[in-house]
């Protein structure tokens, strides 16, 4: 959910380097994690994990909405204000508040889908990957290993 959010307050222009360097720093700490353990104890490094959460915690409470789930949920001026907000207060904000209004009327006009309409023929090889890799998968691996297991 944090590369959606991400995409939708960045700007255009910024949208894909943003969620990339998200990804990017979820492995860099995995990685800084893992190298981390092997010289501290897991109480030190749980310790120092707290930190950055406590960080993101606090920081939660200064985010504003989404602009776009503010249109799509009909709070024009709740809309507007996050946008200014998150662009800056002298930006012009009009051409996008008007290119994200149309997005969402354009969703809004959109048949909803429902979750039959996954089972056209269209779909069909979709689902049957998805479901052997689902299944099929965990199932071989735990053929293949069930012997060390026992």
């Amino acid at each position: 959910k944090v590369p959606v959010f991400i995409a939708e307050i960045a700007p255009k222009e910024r949208r894909g380097v943003l969620t990339t360097l998200n990804q990017f720093m979820i492995v860099i700490g995995g990685s800084t994690a893992f190298i981390f353990g092997t010289i501290l104890s897991w109480r030190a490094l749980s310790i120092i994990g707290l930190i950055p959460t406590v960080v993101l915690l606090l920081g939660l409470f200064f985010i504003p909405e989404s602009p776009r789930w503010l249109a799509k949920r009909g709070l024009t001026k709740d809309f507007v204000a996050a946008l200014q907000i998150l662009r800056g207060k002298d930006a012009d904000i009009s051409q996008e508040a008007k290119e994200i209004q149309d997005y969402i009327t354009s969703l809004e006009k959109l048949a909803k889908p429902k979750v039959l309409d996954l089972f056209q023929k269209r779909y069909l090889r979709s689902l049957t990957v998805d479901w052997s890799r689902a299944y099929g998968l965990p199932a071989i691996w735990w053929n293949q290993w069930s012997w060390f297991l026992c």
